[in-house]
Order: structure tokens, then sequence, then C-alpha cells
């Protein structure tokens, strides 16, 4: 038997083994990796997913993929296995393929918060005078955090008081004046000018 019939006898011989490989049953997908943690908007981690059969062997070529998130407030995933954060919280994404097999990881969200002052925070202010000070907890999107409380303080009442976040100048001079939300601080520096001297009525 010449070589050339020899590699043709072994060649047909795998052809079954190579049609059934093409057409192997999934008996389980497996993500990679199985658990995300995002704490940046720019994050958008995509997810891996090899199917095996009945061995636990990897099936090629893999089979066409759907996806799901359990929460699109929290994160969403496109027809590729990518993930995009949208706000703080937990989902479970899913992925199938055509034979029913399914398999889920768990995505973390974690968007830094900072504390942001949007009005009052001019740095001059005369004596007598009050403004309304406010400030937002706010994530790495810029969107408003509700549900928190700030409270605020300055350095020195007996130049600027606060109460129920209303700033008023008490005497000339420079101080700093601070909002908290839990373990978030932010602030600015305030000059307290001399009152406007009262003409003298003639």
């Amino acid at each position: 038997m010449s070589s050339r019939v020899a590699a043709r006898l072994l060649a047909l011989a795998a052809l079954p083994l190579t049609l059934a490989a093409c057409g192997a049953t999934v008996a389980s997908l497996e993500p990679n990796p199985q658990e995300v943690r995002i704490t940046s908007a720019d994050q958008s981690p995509t997810i891996q997913v090899t199917p095996k059969d009945e061995k636990g062997d990897p099936i090629n070529p893999p089979p066409t993929y759907t996806w799901a998130s359990s929460d699109e407030a929290v994160a969403t995933v496109d027809a590729s296995g990518t993930i995009t954060a949208k706000a703080t919280g937990d989902a479970q994404v899913t992925v199938a393929e055509p034979g029913g097999k399914t398999a889920t990881l768990k995505v973390m969200v974690t968007f830094p918060e900072r504390l942001v002052i949007v009005s009052g925070a001019e740095p001059q202010l005369k004596v007598g005078e009050a403004r309304k000070l406010a400030a937002e907890v706010k994530d790495a999107l810029d969107r408003t955090v509700d549900g928190h409380g700030v409270e605020w303080t300055s350095a020195d009442a007996a130049l600027a008081s606060v109460a129920g976040g209303t700033l008023t100048g008490v005497a000339p001079g420079k101080v700093r004046v601070e909002a908290r939300s839990g373990s978030l601080t932010t602030g600015f520096d305030l000059e307290v000018l001399p009152a406007e001297p009262v003409a003298a009525a003639r």
C-alpha cells in the first residue's frame, strides 16, 4: 500500500470523528470570568464562553449565544457578551446556547461617589448677608444619587454661621465652610467682608 493511499484511508477514518465534533451537543457553558466587578464608568469587560461536551472537552466552532441581564438599570450586555455598567448595584448576566444550556455570572457595580457643591460657594460674603447652600452626592457618570443628607459646618462661627443650610456673614475674616454626607466631604474658603456703610440721613 502506497503512503498516499494510507494517508487517504486515515483521513477518511478520521472524518466521522470530525463530523461528530462539529455536531456535538453542548453539555455545559463555562463563562470567563464567572464574576465581574466594575468600579469605573470606562470599564466594559467582555465575557468569553467555552462550550463543552459531555466529556468536558471544548466544542469548536462554538455556537451562537444569546445574552440577558437581570437588571438593565445596573448593567446591560450586548450580543458579543460586552457588559456596560449603568449604576451601582448587583445583576446576574445569563448566557444561553441554542440547545438550551445556560450559565450565569454575577456583575457587581460600585461607582465611586463624591460630594459636589451646586450653589452658595461664592468666595465672598458681607457681614449680615445670608445665602442658601446646596450640595449633592454624584456618581461616576455625574448623576445625582438620592437619599443622602448633607450637613454644613463653619470652622469659625464668630466669622460665619451655618444654620439649616443657610450661610450668614457675622464678622470680617476668612473661614472654611464644609459639607459632609456620610464619609464624603467637600468645602470652600470664604472671605467675610465688612458690611456696606449705611448712608447718613440728611
